[in-house]
């Protein structure tokens, strides 16, 4: 049976009635809170399908905490569950954006069912407004070292294309260890292993579990413990991709080092593969052969090359591209003291640092329609 995430909001002496009503197989109820401000932080930072409160009256207190709430979640269901709905309890329901209200003489059943036929509605609501104008790009940051900077590179494109009136999505597939999270300093909200345990992939159910950073790029977060990360498959991905490409400019991937199933997915879904070197000869080794794996694949064609951390060593451009038998693309300075105190602040380099040399390359690259 489909499970429907709720937060219940609630007095002291109503707490033990909605967790009550909310106490059915058709609801996984998160957590009952105070109608206060640190509950509406929680609110913020997860997903979940409605919000239900349980008050005999609003006080004006209440109703700018809830108005909080839905100018900042304005697909999240609120239900409004009191003991008498006259019309100064409309009135004041609807002012802070509360949908559907409820009296609790009503059968529990009931009272559940008038909440998901509220949820239902919001989402074929969203469905039927969202008209799918973009094309979407598929890109894969990928590359065989850990350490290699992946992550910089993607976060700091993902960034540098929102900038330039791009919409962009940012998708954490290193399912283990993804550190995109980090880089952004995004908060501890629901991931794509969420997202599968749900099982549900319509458009509005994914958008509310993506994360929209203050740049304005959203982001599809890895698990937060490794042992979640067996819970994805490449299907999963095929479905969300398909979902959300209508939605988006550019899908970037953030993938592993390791050529994994859903990593092998992720690059046969996108249209190109930004491999990332680095000037040491144990890269170049390991990228050749990983480049005979993708070459057997009939992967090969989808790559471009970025050279990251140029500077590091004797080993140049021209020495790469040599061994390599193919041009870079990009090249991306050394700036280890730049980029560790981006990653520290979680604050992208593009943003923290515009003027530095890395940032001025990645901004150069993307504002030249290079991508």
């Amino acid at each position: 049976m489909k499970q429907y995430k709720i937060f219940a909001l609630a007095s002291i002496e109503n707490e033990g009635k909605i967790e009550n009503i909310l106490d059915t197989q058709k609801f996984q109820c998160i957590e009952s809170l105070l109608l206060d401000k640190k509950s509406v932080g929680k609110i913020m930072n997860n997903a979940v399908d409605a919000l239900v409160v349980m008050a005999d009256k609003l006080t004006k207190e209440d109703c700018l905490l809830l108005e909080e709430v839905y100018m900042a979640r304005k697909n999240l269901v609120m239900v409004l569950i009191t003991q008498v709905c006259d019309i100064d309890t409309l009135t004041e329901a609807m002012s802070c954006g509360i949908r559907k209200v409820l009296t609790s003489d009503m059968e529990e059943n009931e009272i559940s069912d008038s909440i998901i036929a509220e949820i239902k509605k919001s989402r074929n609501r969203g469905n039927d407004s969202k008209q799918k104008q973009h094309d979407s790009k598929i890109l894969s940051i990928f590359g065989t070292k850990g350490g290699a900077g992946k992550t910089t590179v993607a976060v700091n494109l993902a960034v540098a294309l929102q900038k330039k009136g791009k919409k962009v999505l940012l998708f954490d597939l290193d399912l283990q260890f993804g550190d995109v999270g980090v880089f952004m300093d995004a908060p501890s909200i629901d991931t794509i292993s969420d997202l599968v345990s749900e099982g549900e992939f319509d458009l509005s159910t994914i958008e509310s579990y993506l994360f929209t950073h203050s740049c304005g790029v959203q982001l599809l977060l890895a698990p937060q413990s490794p042992e979640f990360a067996e819970l994805v498959k490449p299907e999963h991905i095929n479905k969300i991709v398909d979902e959300v490409k209508g939605s988006f400019d550019y899908i970037i991937f953030d993938l592993g080092p390791t050529l994994d199933e859903c990593v092998l997915q992720a690059l046969e879904v996108c249209d190109t593969i930004y491999f990332i070197v680095t000037p040491e000869i144990s890269t170049l080794k390991n990228t050749k052969t990983c480049m005979n794996v993708l070459s057997t694949l009939e992967l090969a064609q989808k790559v471009k090359f970025i050279l990251n951390k140029d500077g590091d060593s004797y080993v140049k451009k021209k020495d790469m591209e040599a061994a390599l038998d193919d041009e870079i693309v990009l090249v991306i300075p050394s700036e280890p003291k730049n980029t560790i105190a981006s990653i520290n602040r979680g604050v992208p380099m593009v943003i923290a640092n515009p003027k530095s040399k890395a940032s001025k390359e990645i901004i150069r690259y993307v504002n030249n329609d290079s991508i």
